[in-house]
């Protein structure tokens, strides 16, 4: 016998999780028929929070997914979800949840009048795990003979399904697909005994729902629970020779953020006034700083679900079973019916109050907020990877080197390109360019010098959620070494200021070329993301608000200017251009809106025309 044991649980939560503790945490897999598992999904959810155990493997039967768009909906964090489905009619069809931690690919998913036959194989293990579901017993020849071929051509196979094929009936369909099950080498893993049913009601016991395998040398640990989820049970199985695959770990490089005060303190304290030494001893500084760290990678959560969901739904399974037992108790149905409203009630509740609350707390961090709208809709974000190849011109270039020097020199020079292709009238007439006459006298000669308090600040509000520059200093590494940093970091922006240089290293970005749409081997087709050095955004910010400061005083910034000007934006021009537009219906006039895309407009500015435009107002 491959199953000495089968477990009987009413329900799925908490009460069963002191038997599953004493089960191997190994290959797990359950079976569960889903019936319209769509509008189930939150409680599948719950219930899979409540296992101690890694599920390897959920299959699904009677889905009623009705196409792709659907499917890719029903995703559990973690998991590979395949599926098949009935393309024109409602009904059936099947599900294989596969964990991320296993390598798995789907082999084979066939549909022929109405039944489905869904395979994958597991590398891992070198098995096939398949999933078949037969809606009634009309066509019992073909479908044992379609299961047949296919149970033939696989070795090493545990295979579930919802087969409609009673095994606690003796008929002659049974005895056939009994038949056929032993000749392909194949043994059932359920106790044909009806406490071990799979469908029950107040008056029949059904053994509908299947587990075999042709893996002889296997002990197999086996439950059937039962639930108000569906009016199937669910099988538990797992595979006792199987090792449990261990999480996934990764080493990573990590700053040590007290050394790193230290041996800053320490290189600090002679005089420092030029920016190249002291930027020369933070990255040293950081380099000799690091440690490595191991990071255990922690199956994703769905932290909305909690123990009193959980208690909730285990008063609804006891319910449905007393009702089940006693159909015609108008009571017991009362309250089973009650609580069973009360659980879709709670999960919505508490979901909804949990992403509400989500949502609040990211509301100023973009990142966070966009991969909690992607969890929600299902979105799977793609790793950003190169391109393996690009065609430039009649040559096509597939070394990564080459690939990232065509990139930047794409990037580079398609301002400049564009720019020569506008007449020339445009780049010399100084008419439609510089002002009429100069702005000011006093002009801007010299920048003020940055005080201590001033830089302490920018400091202080450095965001410490972006990525680091190619000097590899992050923003949480400035502020852990503020205290020491920030008085010779000032000495430093002023003899910039007097010598009237930006650092040549503070100009030098990361780029990565990130896809918007069309041919991935077309450079055209991608948008460049520069991060600078977080040291250039204190000194930036320094100038910027000097900058502002001469050009508001000199009242030079355009009324109209939304974009990039304090206490002003886009919506500021969406109101004004909406409140315009009512104006002149209001006095019946015709509006016409004419919108211009300026293309590349920031790689098109003309460096000479913006050096001449500041010198003509009096910025030196």
């Amino acid at each position: 016998m491959l199953v000495d044991n089968i477990k009987v649980f009413s329900d799925q939560t908490l009460n069963q999780q002191a038997n599953f503790k004493k089960l191997k945490e190994e290959l797990e897999q359950r079976q569960k028929n889903g019936e319209n598992s769509i509008g189930k999904f939150d409680e599948l959810k719950c219930i899979l929070h409540s296992f101690h155990t890694q599920i390897q493997f959920i299959v699904i039967t009677e889905t009623w997914i009705k196409s792709k768009d659907e499917a890719k909906r029903l995703l559990l964090p973690g998991y590979t979800h395949y599926y098949n489905y009935r393309e024109n009619t409602k009904g059936g069809g099947v599900s294989i949840f596969a964990h991320d931690n296993l390598k798995h690919n789907i082999t084979e998913e066939l549909c022929i009048a109405g039944m489905h036959y869904l395979w994958i194989h597991v590398s891992d293990y070198c098995l096939d795990i398949g999933v078949i579901y037969n809606p009634d017993r009309t066509n019992i020849k073909s479908f044992l003979e379609t299961y047949s071929s296919q149970l033939q051509k696989r070795k090493r196979v545990i295979v579930f399904g919802d087969y409609n094929l009673d095994l606690l009936r003796s008929d002659r369909m049974t005895m056939d697909y009994k038949e056929m099950l032993k000749e392909n080498g194949f043994s059932l893993l359920n106790k044909v005994e009806a406490k071990y049913c799979t469908r029950e009601t107040s008056t029949t016991k059904t053994l509908l729902d299947h587990a075999s395998t042709n893996l002889k040398s296997h002990v197999f640990h086996m439950a059937v629970i039962e639930s108000s989820i569906s009016d199937h049970k669910q099988l538990y199985l797992e595979v006792e020779k199987y090792k449990p695959v261990t999480k996934k770990k990764i080493e990573y490089e990590a700053l040590d953020y007290k050394m790193l005060f230290k041996r800053v303190e320490k290189e600090m304290e002679g005089n420092i006034t030029n920016f190249s030494d002291l930027e020369t001893i933070l990255t040293n500084s950081i380099k000799t700083s690091k440690i490595k760290k191991t990071k255990i990678l922690n199956p994703p959560r769905n932290d909305w679900i909690n123990k009193n969901i959980l208690i909730d739904i285990d008063k609804r399974n006891a319910l449905w079973h007393q009702h089940k037992m006693s159909p015609k108790d108008d009571q017991i149905k009362h309250d089973f019916l009650k609580q069973r409203n009360a659980v879709t009630e709670k999960i919505q509740k508490v979901k909804r109050e949990y992403y509400i609350k989500a949502f609040k707390e990211c509301t100023k961090k973009p990142m966070k907020m966009w991969n909690l709208l992607n969890s929600l809709s299902n979105n799977k974000i793609k790793e950003i990877c190169s391109p393996t190849k690009l065609n430039i011109v009649n040559d096509t270039i597939t070394n990564p080197q080459r690939i990232c020097e065509s990139f930047n020199n794409y990037f580079s020079t398609v301002g400049s390109t564009l720019a020569n292709s506008i007449p020339i009238k445009y780049h010399q007439n100084e008419t439609y360019t510089l002002p009429n006459q100069r702005c000011s006298d006093a002009g801007l000669s010299q920048m003020s010098p940055v005080t201590l308090t001033e830089v302490s600040k920018l400091i202080d509000d450095l965001n410490t959620n972006t990525a680091l520059g190619i000097d590899g200093v992050s923003s949480k590494a400035i502020k852990c070494i503020k205290n020491v940093l920030a008085e010779k970091l000032t000495i430093c922006i002023n003899h910039c200021f007097d010598q009237g240089l930006f650092p040549d290293t503070l100009k030098v970005a990361k780029v990565s070329p990130i896809f918007k749409s069309g041919s991935k081997s077309d450079p055209g087709n991608y948008r460049p993301i520069s991060v600078l050095p977080v040291l250039s955004k204190i000194f930036e910010k320094a100038i910027y608000s000097r900058l502002i400061q001469y050009l508001n005083s000199i009242n030079f910034l355009y009324e109209k200017q939304y974009g990039f000007r304090s206490k002003s934006s886009t919506i500021s021009a969406a109101i004004d251009l909406v409140t315009n537009m009512k104006l002149q219906i209001d006095k019946k006039q015709i509006v016409v809106g004419i919108f211009i895309d300026l293309k590349k407009a920031f790689d098109t500015v003309s460096h000479n025309l913006l050096l001449n435009k500041l010198n003509s107002i009096g910025i030196n």
